[in-house]
């Protein structure tokens, strides 16, 4: 497994996969939002120090993780998916991380979403996380 000290002492999860009793599995996914130019901000949100260990999209994803959350899907720009590759090799390798390219970054973040929600048609439940709001928390 990938993960720092940190990481293996927060790892008590339960993964969002809920039985009803009718045998219909409820799966509970995220999508996180990072395909803008983040042009106010000067580089890529995603890649924006949250504290000083992980960044923006590292303290999401961890959070989700925490949470049970382990289907993820990144809806990025072609230029910053190398960047995120990066960042999330140090995370838990339980994470099924997607990261999918809006190729039209132009038409906003509903296109982001269409994209997402294209790739993450198998879930029951999807929570949209913009990536300038890393203060989520698995509470």
């Amino acid at each position: 497994m990938r993960a720092n000290k940190e990481i293996k002492e927060k790892m008590t999860y339960t993964p969002q996969i809920i039985k009803l009793s009718n045998h219909q599995i409820i799966k509970t996914s995220v999508m996180i939002l990072s395909a803008g130019n983040s042009s106010r901000f000067g580089q890529p949100k995603a890649l924006l120090p949250f504290d000083e260990s992980n960044t923006f999209i590292q303290n999401i994803l961890l959070e989700y993780f925490y949470a049970g959350i382990m289907d993820v899907v990144i809806v990025s720009s072609t230029e910053l998916k190398a960047n995120i590759l990066k960042e999330i090799e140090s995370l838990p390798e339980d994470l099924k991380i997607n990261i999918i390219i809006n190729t039209h970054p132009e038409k906003g973040r509903f296109a982001s979403i269409k994209f997402g929600a294209a790739v993450l048609a198998h879930s029951n439940r999807i929570f949209i996380q913009n990536i300038d709001n890393p203060f989520t928390t698995a509470d």
